[in-house]
């Protein structure tokens, strides 16, 4: 009967310790459950404020885009301005050609001026020259003159002495005829002093006319040196004013190429400014949309992972998320350490934090796992950013 009495005791004082063991290992299943919610939660916290601060990046990568759009709006409205600045210079440059085309036709005008004027000096050297041409023969007249004077004065002499001889010889006889010839003579002589003076003015109205002629003839000659030199200033001005259009024209036609050339370059940098967006706004989308499937695949890994360890409690009759005795499972060969256990890196890639490749190299030997584990996406995955609140429960009884 005490024996039957201390067996029913040490069977109770057994099965106490186990409801103890029993409550223990269900308030442990609790408390994992309860962080595996937290984890859960925070992940949950992680991804969100992920999302949104990608969602802030791409509004903001919006808003650039549109101050892009902005961008080439002013720069094709700057283009429309040198098109018109370009018309411009075209309409300027067709008005130095009309000048130049009219510079030209004054030119012209002014050579054929010119080639009358060299005519009518070619016409008063000729004039001049038949001038000297009646000079010389006035001169030849003068000279016959002189030679006729002298004549006469030689005749006036021989008539003089043969009036002497005759009145010497002949004085009584020849007295009325010596006063005849004296008579004579001096009509004679008289006539012949005017004949002279006649000669004398005709020969002071010649040289008169011949001083005429020759101051004719320098003027001429000296109007002709001023409109030469005058010609050669017009000549010379109106070649200015040629090189000038010419330096005109080459100026708009240079600033209209340089014009077309920065359109060129502003059109170049659209068109590579419209690619870098539309890649940009490509790559967003892909980064965007690999988030999405990110942070969907993480929401049902942290459902998986909650549904078996709920239904794990639910079934085991320990309350632990694996049977009593030694664990059957092993170890993976790439594994990280996380927060509370172990995990493979096969997990990690289907997470979307290592590739496929990366996973390659891994079993290749070529990286190893604390490489891996010192990057920053990883260690925020395992790790988590911020550390958790815990809990302490003590017992009942």
């Amino acid at each position: 009967m005490l024996k039957e009495k201390m067996q029913a005791v040490q069977e109770a004082t057994r099965l106490k310790a186990e409801a103890e063991l029993l409550q223990q290992q269900k308030e442990l299943a609790q408390e994992q459950a309860r962080r595996l919610q937290e984890d859960k939660e925070q992940m949950a916290q992680q991804l969100a404020e992920e999302t949104q601060g990608f969602q802030r990046t791409l509004e903001a990568e919006r808003q650039r885009q549109l101050e892009m759009s902005a961008e080439a709006e002013r720069l094709k409205l700057r283009m429309a301005e040198m098109s018109r600045a370009q018309a411009r210079a075209e309409e300027d440059a067709q008005r130095f050609r009309k000048q130049a085309e009219e510079i030209g036709e004054k030119l012209h005008r002014t050579e054929l001026a010119t080639q009358e004027k060299v005519t009518l000096v070619q016409t008063l050297e000729i004039q001049r020259q038949q001038s000297d041409h009646d000079a010389e023969r006035l001169r030849e007249a003068i000279a016959e003159l002189e030679r006729e004077k002298e004549k006469l004065q030689q005749e006036a002499k021989l008539l003089q002495l043969k009036s002497e001889e005759m009145q010497t010889v002949q004085q009584e006889q020849l007295l009325q005829e010596t006063q005849a010839l004296q008579q004579s003579f001096l009509s004679e002589k008289d006539s012949l002093l005017q004949r002279e003076r006649f000669i004398e003015q005709e020969k002071a109205k010649l040289e008169q006319l011949f001083q005429d002629e020759v101051a004719k003839a320098q003027k001429l000659r000296e109007e002709q040196q001023r409109q030469q030199q005058q010609m050669e200033q017009e000549r010379q001005q109106l070649v200015a004013s040629m090189e000038e259009a010419r330096r005109r024209q080459h100026e708009a036609e240079e600033g209209v190429r340089r014009k077309q050339e920065e359109l060129q370059q502003l059109e170049q940098q659209r068109r590579q400014q419209e690619e870098l967006l539309a890649e940009e706004n490509q790559r967003l989308r892909e980064q965007l949309q690999r988030l999405e499937e990110e942070h969907r695949a993480a929401l049902a890994h942290s459902e998986e992972v909650t549904a078996s360890q709920v239904a794990a409690t639910k079934t085991l009759p320990n309350g632990r998320d694996a049977l009593d005795g030694p664990a059957t499972e092993a170890e993976p060969e790439h594994s990280f350490d996380g927060l509370r256990q172990k995990v493979p890196a096969q997990r990690l890639q289907e997470a979307g934090i290592l590739s496929a490749e990366e996973l390659q190299q891994l079993a290749q030997g070529h990286t190893t796992v604390d490489e891996l584990a010192r990057r920053e996406d990883v260690r925020h995955y395992l790790q988590g950013h911020s550390s958790i609140a815990g809990l302490l429960l003590k017992p009942t009884n």
